[in-house]
């Protein structure tokens, strides 16, 4: 493998002042279980058909939701893209996404997930 290509030791998917923010219209509403709980997220945009959801944690008060999704992509690099989602909670199990970042492929290498089975079935539902 030439220098070039080589992976660091360290390295990081930086988000910096490149990037969009924005209110959203006709939310789309992604049901989905975690450790055997359901949940309602409120999002900007439905996934793909074939969409994993490959890691889910809510924060100790509740309050927020961490997903890491891998959606299939014929364009993208790796044939899929990597989403880094946050949302906020707004009722008991009702969840609105802040934060949808596409990561760069290799994080999810680095975070240990390119080999994860597909843990959760999406369903989606329009809203």
């Amino acid at each position: 493998m030439s220098d070039n290509l080589r992976k660091p030791e360290h390295w990081v998917d930086e988000l910096t002042e490149k990037h969009e923010c924005g209110g959203y219209r006709d939310p789309v509403t992604i049901e989905l279980d975690h450790s055997g709980r359901s949940l309602t997220l409120v999002a900007p945009f439905p996934f793909e058909d074939r969409a994993e959801i490959l890691e889910t944690t809510i924060s100790p008060s509740g309050d927020l939701l961490y997903l890491i999704a891998k959606e299939p992509r014929e364009e993208a690099y790796m044939g899929f893209a990597t989403i880094l989602i946050v949302a906020i909670r707004r009722d008991q199990d009702r969840y609105e996404v802040v934060v949808w970042h596409e990561l760069y492929p290799w994080a999810i290498e680095r975070l240990g997930l390119e080999d994860r089975a597909n843990p959760s079935r999406v369903v989606f539902r329009g809203e």
